[in-house]
């Protein structure tokens, strides 16, 4: 009974922060875009794109992907796609967990992202692929082989039968009519606009993404970086690449020969004939990569876990991951001296300095290593700093330009610091010890 009483309290202090960053207006400042996995991107023209993922972020970028916006959404779970039909008008799905009541979740905009308000389609399960082939029509596939269908825009959703029971990662339409599902080891395809489905594919593995880049030419990939090619409109579909334990989540190509796929480990492979020969690169200790999408025959994007973002601009000759330096440090402590100028310090002797209310943060060089655990001002000016070893202690007298050891008596590990005044601070750390000052630093006494 004790240890079912301690379940339910962690529960509820979980669900409690959750609430609280909803109600306050909490939202992500830094690092950019985020460290928040990130489940599918697409760009609506070649400048304006969208990705999204965990805690329903999204995140919108003007300038071909080089930098990112964080758009508040209102909402908490978990959004695996994300779709638009135009810069304004796109949706985005997903779902809520076991413990919130597995429903699930449409959100919708028709401003570019500015604002999202949800579409509830009413039954259990998450959305995992989202297809408009204009603002009115729109099919997105689910959990337990549901297929749901709007012809107004996501007002309302109605249920489809799709013979399938197993879990759909992946739709895709070529014209208004014809358009294909990825049900697990199966592949679905339609010829009425997604009112009935027909399996035209069987016993493949495990389908996670399927694309067309002609009407006939199709890719589909899976599990151990299984790869499968139709060129008869999907009814015949024949392996043509397999990579043990190296799942591939996303495929896109530019055109019938040039193809990208993106999975496991950082991986990002490459065709330029038809699947027949890839290229790759990847690494063991990379996050993986989730969903891969170019707007034209050079320029592409990646995103992927602890948010990710890798661009190129050569048809994947290079990619270069955008996401800030930043996102290497851990943060013990951050200070405001005002509402625009403030700090955070961390690991490593790391400090930050803000000018303008956290937006962006510059590297403030110190003239130690050691893990630095809080910060305190006294005034706009004049700053402390303590670390976790070696009873390390830095002053800065000019807002963070230079910094200067200073004497703390024994070797502890430090903190916490807080002054009361310009003179008069104390220290706590390691041992129980909390140390004074009443001349700004220059002497501690314990």
């Amino acid at each position: 009974m004790k240890k079912l009483f301690q379940i339910l309290f962690i529960i509820f202090i979980f669900f409690t922060i959750d609430l609280l960053a909803q109600q306050t207006g909490w939202f992500w400042l830094n690092p950019t875009p985020h460290l928040i996995d990130q489940y599918s991107v697409m760009f609506p023209t070649t400048n304006v794109g969208y990705a999204c993922g965990a805690y329903a972020s999204v995140l919108k970028t003007t300038d071909a992907g080089s930098t990112w916006v964080v758009q508040r959404t209102g909402y908490q779970y978990t959004l695996n796609t994300i779709f638009f039909i135009d810069e304004n008008n796109g949706w985005a799905g997903g779902g809520t967990y076991l413990l919130l009541g597995n429903q699930c979740k449409i959100i919708h905009t028709t401003n570019g992202g500015e604002t999202w308000f949800e579409q509830d389609p009413t039954i259990d399960g998450q959305v995992f692929s989202i297809f408009f082939t204009s603002v009115n029509n729109g099919i997105a596939v689910c959990e337990s082989g549901q297929i749901l269908k709007t012809t107004n825009g996501g007002s309302n959703w109605v249920l489809v039968p799709s013979g399938e029971t197993a879990q759909q990662r992946s739709v895709f339409f070529t014209d208004a009519n014809t358009g294909y599902v990825a049900a697990a080891n199966d592949i679905l395809k339609t010829t009425d606009g997604g009112s009935s489905w027909n399996v035209v594919a069987s016993s493949l593995n495990h389908i996670y993404s399927i694309h067309f880049p002609s009407s006939t030419i199709g890719y589909a990939s899976g599990r151990d970086g299984s790869i499968y090619k139709t060129t008869d409109s999907g009814l015949s579909w024949t392996q043509i690449y397999e990579w043990s334990s190296m799942n591939i989540y996303s495929i896109y190509f530019t055109d019938n020969d040039y193809g990208f796929a993106a999975g496991v480990f950082g991986l990002i492979m490459k065709t330029t004939d038809g699947g027949t020969n890839w290229t790759y690169t990847f690494d063991q200790s990379e996050p993986d990569n989730r969903s891969i999408y170019f707007t034209n025959n050079n320029d592409g994007c990646v995103v992927g876990d602890i948010g990710n973002v890798y661009l190129t601009s050569d048809a994947g000759g290079t990619w270069n991951n955008i996401k800030s330096s930043f996102t290497d440090v851990n943060f013990a402590s951050c200070f405001f001296t005002d509402n625009q100028t403030g700090y955070a310090v961390g690991a490593g002797g790391s400090c930050f300095k803000t000018t303008d209310g956290g937006e962006t943060w510059n590297t403030l060089t110190t003239p130690t290593t050691e893990d630095l655990t809080d910060v305190f001002f006294t005034d706009n000016s004049m700053g402390y700093a303590v670390g976790l070893h070696n009873s390390t202690m830095i002053k800065t007298t000019d807002a963070g330009a230079s910094w200067q050891f200073l004497y703390v008596p024994e070797n502890y590990g430090l903190q916490s610091v807080f002054f009361t005044s310009s003179n008069v601070g104390f220290i706590s750390g390691s041992s129980n010890a909390i140390f004074r000052t009443t001349n700004a630093g220059q002497n501690w006494e314990l």
